[in-house]
């Protein structure tokens, strides 16, 4: 989920993922039978949302880009079950979210601590996991919440691991965790993000 509107410099986000599938493959190792509808927070070009739908869901893809909503609707809005909203999530709009079965909140939240701050960014993902019973949550790996508290990859697990026990108590239960590469190419060569699936049932 990026500002990029500039349709001579637009870039699909997705294209600068080498990820995409081992991610959707996880995600989709942890849907259950019961499980009718998604949210997808953030969906850029609809990756995850065209993804889901061809799974079977009724998945609603959420993003604040028009340009990449257009991309959205248009390669993927022929698929049934598929549907993309322009929607620019904010603290006052948060709660205007759709409930579902399923919601994908994947390297969405740290834009949100950028533009609202580490409290009302967590309030935020509070409110998603309210509308939801199970969970898919993607920090930065890089940093913890904010770009001045930089971390090894290998240490956001257990990071994000204690921010979502300190948020939620025992509310929600960690199901499973892994470690995914951000992107190929460009400044982000090296990251490795943790992508969270929780139980928030309970919440």
């Amino acid at each position: 989920m990026t500002d990029d509107t500039d349709q001579d410099s637009y870039e699909p986000y997705c294209s600068r993922r080498s990820d995409n599938e081992q991610r959707w493959s996880f995600v989709r190792a942890h849907l259950a039978d019961e499980h009718e509808t998604l949210l997808d927070v953030g969906c850029a070009e609809g990756y995850f949302t065209h993804a889901a739908a061809e799974y079977g869901l009724d998945a609603i893809g959420v993003e604040s880009d028009e340009a990449r909503v257009e991309s959205a609707r248009r390669d993927h809005g022929d698929v049934d079950g598929a549907s993309f909203e322009q929607h620019t999530v904010t603290p006052e709009t948060v709660a205007d979210l759709p409930a579902t079965d399923v919601t994908l909140l994947l390297t969405v939240q740290h834009h949100w601590v950028g533009a609202f701050g580490v409290e009302a960014a967590t309030e935020m993902l509070r409110s998603v996991a309210t509308k939801t019973d199970r969970l898919f949550y993607e920090p930065p790996g890089s940093r913890f919440l904010t770009p001045d508290r930089p971390i090894d990859p290998d240490d956001s697990v257990q990071r994000y691991r204690e921010y979502l026990g300190d948020v939620f108590g025992e509310s929600i239960t960690v199901l499973d965790v892994a470690m995914f590469s951000h992107v190929n190419e460009g400044e982000w060569v090296d990251r490795r993000d943790p992508l969270f699936v929780a139980d928030t049932t309970s919440v």
